[in-house]
């Protein structure tokens, strides 16, 4: 077995057990109906009905739409439990568009910071989700 192999061999056991004595995440799906288009991950989408659930991976969402297409948004964790009022959706205002920026769940999950450029001078707008 050559020292890569290995190398991987012991990652792969690592990242393994570090997940199993992690635990289980408790997945949490959460309708929002937004109505206006909007950016999120580099590309456009129209206003409509989309769904945002957590995954067994910290940082990453699954954001879908009401056809089941499916796509993993990358994501830093931000805030806690406590921060939580409501489930919702902020979206930042730019000249050209409205891009989303975090995704906030439940208590549970916490806040989502998306991997999106940042918009300096931008408002920020708000739509609630349902669960």
């Amino acid at each position: 077995m050559s020292w890569r192999n290995a190398l991987g061999t012991m990652l792969s056991a690592a990242l393994l057990a570090a997940s199993v004595a992690a635990g289980p995440l408790v997945a949490t799906k959460v309708k929002a109906d937004i109505p206006f288009a909007f950016q999120v991950d580099g590309k456009s989408y129209a206003a409509g009905t989309y769904y945002f659930e957590s995954t067994q991976w910290q940082g990453v969402l699954a954001f879908s739409d009401e056809a089941g297409h499916k796509r993993l948004l990358g994501s830093k964790p931000i805030g806690s439990s406590s921060d939580l009022v409501n489930s919702r959706l902020n979206f930042a205002r730019t000249k050209t568009a409205m891009v989303l920026s975090e995704v906030w769940m439940n208590a549970n999950t916490g806040g989502h910071k998306l991997n999106a450029p940042a918009v300096s001078g931008s408002e920020t707008v708000q739509v609630a989700m349902a669960r």
